[in-house]
């Protein structure tokens, strides 16, 4: 016999459990030596990380995973990430896919550590594209 109150229990304990996974989410990322994330890749990390990451000399980021939020990636001309040199707007926009493979052109290839940041929560790029005034 069916049971409405099981029912809905059990309704409510598969929505719940979905939004937690769904939250929970985050994109990973390799930097490679490649231009199309194929060679060298190196660990996965989180894009919600914001930690600097000396990358230099890479071709290109690999994602992987689905992400809550959106991401900016910075790029630096130190291994410090102290500034920024240049500012990748919205490289993960919210719960939309993020690109499998994203090429990292000039002027990005140039630069030596990098640094995702969550715009929801760290307001991503600086309103001025060069923060680093010409430091090396």
């Amino acid at each position: 016999m069916f049971n409405l109150n099981s029912f809905k229990t059990l309704l409510v304990c598969i929505v719940i459990t979905t939004l937690i996974q769904y939250i929970g989410a985050t994109t990973y990322a390799q930097f490679c030596s490649d231009d199309s994330c194929e060679e060298n890749c190196g660990t996965s990390v989180s894009v919600d990380n914001s930690d600097c990451l000396v990358e230099s000399g890479r071709g290109s980021i690999k994602f992987h995973d689905l992400n809550f939020g959106s991401v900016s990636l910075i790029a630096t001309n130190n291994d410090q990430c102290s500034c920024q040199s240049h500012c990748y707007p919205h490289i993960i926009k919210g719960t939309a896919s993020p690109p499998g493979c994203f090429n990292l052109k000039d002027p990005m290839r140039q630069f030596k550590s990098f640094r995702f940041v969550n715009v929801d929560l760290a307001g991503g790029c600086s309103k001025d594209e060069n923060t680093c005034d010409g430091s090396v």
